[in-house]
């Protein structure tokens, strides 16, 4: 009986390790990290899909926190217009109300 218990234990122990070594994803053949910026404009337009986003305070929020800590102002894009970040609500399938 504990041989077969055992046998039963190391059969699932092997199929974990298997699962555990299969790479899905291709990893980059190379990496290499140098120096750079990002520069980002003192002036950006935001765009957002939010419900109600004009009734939210998130845009407020935002813009008084970048213009205090790092002197960028944004503003909101007019609706259709190009928006140099955007702001998507996506939700995850089963995530509750949709």
């Amino acid at each position: 009986m504990r041989l077969i218990i055992l046998v039963i234990s190391l059969l699932f122990c092997g199929a974990i390790v298997a699962q555990s070594t299969l790479n899905l994803v291709p990893w980059p053949a190379e990496l290499k990290q140098s120096e750079g910026a990002y520069i980002i404009k003192s002036r950006l337009t935001l765009r957002s899909d939010f419900p109600n986003w004009d009734k939210q305070p998130l845009f407020n929020y935002l813009k008084n926190e970048l213009q205090k800590y790092y002197g960028i102002n944004i503003s909101k894009a007019a609706k259709g217009q190009k928006a140099d970040v955007q702001i998507l609500m996506r939700r995850m399938p089963g995530s509750g109300k949709q």
